[in-house]
């Protein structure tokens, strides 16, 4: 997030230190978000994504991401991670509440990948 100087970033898994079952890591990770929240007005935030290839004829890096703001209170029963508390710009809810069609048009990790793969058919690497 830009008001926390790019944190929880690319351990965000971790970020809380917290060891234990998937929920209690969760949880842990989003107590630290939300405290280290309070009294910030901008909640801008964005999930991204970096996919990478190398091989014959060189290397690609492309990335994807979705846009959203963090909000006080969790919001939704599908997903894991930070998904209750983003609230997607693209889809006007948070990804907890949207429907697997509707996460997968915004993902960060869909976007990264087929612009990766885009790529690699330019290069021919793909048909």
């Amino acid at each position: 997030m830009d008001a926390l100087s790019g944190a929880p970033g690319v351990r965000s898994k971790r970020w809380s230190g917290q060891e234990g079952t998937t929920q209690e890591v969760d949880a842990a990770n989003n107590a630290k978000l939300l405290s280290s929240l309070v009294g910030l007005a901008d909640r801008r935030a964005r999930f991204v994504c970096a996919a990478a290839w190398h091989g014959e004829g060189g290397e690609l890096v492309t990335t994807g991401s979705v846009e959203g703001t963090i909000l006080d209170a969790p919001s939704g029963t599908h997903g894991f991670g930070y998904d209750p508390y983003f609230r997607s710009s693209e889809l006007a809810m948070t990804l907890a509440d949207a429907t697997t069609e509707q996460k997968r048009l915004v993902s960060h990790r869909g976007r990264a990948f087929d612009a990766l793969l885009a790529a690699l058919r330019v290069r021919r690497v793909l048909p």
